[in-house]
């Protein structure tokens, strides 16, 4: 009885491909990211992060009262005094167009990549 058979060994070495190729691009040096934070639909904060960026904390002038926590690439809702708390619970926001708002607050905040050569994503006949 053979211990592994063809497929088994496919399997493995494309598991293996798989986490090697995963593992190069998060190693890769990340493009900085611009962190935007609306209040009110005014820019109040806007600052470019990479994933050197240390922590920081953001507290913009708004009742109910919000904190945001940032470091490297991301972006979080810390606390807020709502009372529903859906923008604590929205998580993390790193990836590039990633945007999570605080209604009661009338915060937004957005997260921007860099322009990759200003052209169309794609084109839709």
């Amino acid at each position: 009885m053979k211990l592994l058979k063809k497929w088994d060994i496919v399997l493995i070495a494309a598991l293996l491909l798989i986490g090697g190729v995963w593992a190069l691009l998060r190693l890769l040096p990340q493009e900085a990211r611009t962190v935007t934070v609306y209040v009110g639909g005014q820019i109040w904060e806007q600052r470019t992060v990479n994933k050197n960026t240390p922590m920081y904390t953001l507290t913009p002038p708004v009742m109910p009262a919000v904190t945001l926590n940032g470091a490297g690439t991301l972006i979080w809702f810390a606390a807020a005094d709502c009372p529903n708390q859906l923008c604590v619970k929205s998580g993390k926001l790193g990836g590039i167009a990633c945007a999570a708002a605080c209604l009661p607050a009338q915060i937004a905040v957005v997260v921007e990549g860099a322009d990759a050569g200003g052209g169309l994503d794609a084109v839709t006949y």
